[in-house]
């Protein structure tokens, strides 16, 4: 076990975490020669360990609980590169492995830390491969191959473990599985018999419980990350949510509510707001309990996009100059993002080859469209929101 954050003693309630990331599978590499079919084609990856390194890195520097602060990390990772992490300049490592026996042994200690704390909040990340058959998953630690023909040894089941966390006194518990779900249907023949859930199943379930669970990806579908390292597909588009991309402003201050999170992963996952992602994923929720999570200290930053609508077949409208959009109450610049320069009007603009950009959430805001035969066309004030607003031009 290897707590990279530990503030307990000033911290209860608190937040409590367990980070695994496994980049490196050293058995799938080395392929002996019995290795179970269902592992075929399987190898280490490049994107697990750095995305479980941000995320850690994110929880403890930007996540904002009054009622459960930050009280604890657990971090595991199985990376080529080495096991270190580093905090605030200060190295934290080497953290222990993430083989099946360590994250066992973790998960069992995380539980514990929740049994000790009723009023905490569980957070669990796993960032690796993953398969499914059926409804069911499994979710593979950095030593599955090692009994080639037993490939369930080495793995675990999701599903049992939000089932066992049901016993966990803290009630409120987040997952994060950021793996493929590529279907394998000879996987449970095997796994059937073998594969546990980490924390023990059965007893009387807390009636309090709310667990929020999320899946990188849908049933049957690989998930994706960049092969020279760095963060994956679901990482990356989980920060932006986190870091606003999922505010609601309900109660009168912003906040990450996880019935909000889903909603902002949906839209963050799709081309449009990122082309660089290349393939759409998907991703899922799997049980959607609605709690608050994290609270931001200021308003959000929310994408807007100027979206040409045109018949399919025909070709898109080009008189499309640009866009402005500006508070109805005029803001300080401060209150704008950068990336476009502010008229003496105190609005923003960008021309035709880039009809993305983004506004401080939280007021009304009137847009215009400028026509390439210079007139302007004004849009209806509207609130501006997270996690997107569109601007459609016939």
């Amino acid at each position: 076990m290897t707590l990279v954050l530990d503030k307990r003693a000033t911290r209860t309630p608190g937040t409590h975490a367990i980070i695994i990331g496994v980049s490196a599978y050293p058995h799938l590499d080395a392929k002996p020669p019995q290795l179970s079919d269902i592992l075929e084609g399987l190898k280490s990856l490049a994107s697990p360990a750095d995305s479980a390194r941000a995320f850690a890195t994110w929880l403890a520097k930007t996540y904002s609980n009054p009622q459960a602060p930050i009280a604890t990390i657990d971090l595991l990772l199985s990376d080529k590169a080495g096991q270190g992490f580093t905090l605030d300049g200060s190295e934290k490592g080497p953290v222990d492995t993430a083989d099946i026996s360590n994250i066992m042994d973790a998960a069992l200690a995380w539980k514990a830390r929740g049994d000790a704390d009723p009023d905490g909040v569980m957070i669990f990340y796993f960032c690796g491969h993953g398969m499914s058959a059926g409804l069911r998953n499994a979710l593979l630690a950095c030593d599955v191959g090692r009994y080639p023909a037993m490939p369930s040894t080495n793995a675990f089941d999701p599903d049992l473990l939000l089932a066992g966390m049901k016993t966990c006194n803290a009630a409120k518990q987040v997952f994060f599985f950021d793996a493929c779900r590529a279907a394998n249907e000879e996987l449970f023949k095997d796994f059937n018999q073998q594969m546990g859930g980490l924390v023990p199943a059965g007893g009387n379930a807390n009636p309090a419980i709310a667990q929020a669970a999320f899946y990188s990806t849908r049933h049957g579908a690989p998930a994706y990350g960049p092969t020279d390292g760095g963060i994956s597909v679901f990482t990356r588009i989980l920060l932006k949510a986190l870091d606003g991309l999922a505010a609601n402003e309900a109660e009168g201050s912003w906040r990450i509510n996880t019935y909000d999170i889903a909603k902002a992963l949906d839209h963050a996952s799709g081309p449009l707001y990122d082309p660089d992602f290349g393939d759409m994923q998907t991703p899922a929720l799997g049980t959607g309990a609605g709690f608050d999570l994290h609270f931001l200290k200021k308003a959000p930053v929310a994408p807007f996009y100027l979206l040409p609508r045109w018949h399919e077949g025909d070709a898109p409208p080009i008189d499309a100059a640009g866009v402005s959009v500006r508070r109805s109450r005029a803001p300080a610049p401060s209150d704008w993002s950068a990336p476009w320069a502010e008229d003496p009007a105190g609005a923003w603009s960008w021309g035709p080859d880039r009809f993305k950009g983004e506004v401080i959430a939280g007021a009304m805001c009137d847009a215009s469209i400028l026509m390439t035969d210079g007139t302007v066309k004004e849009l209806e004030p509207f609130y501006l929101s997270p996690p997107f607003r569109k601007f459609e031009v016939d």
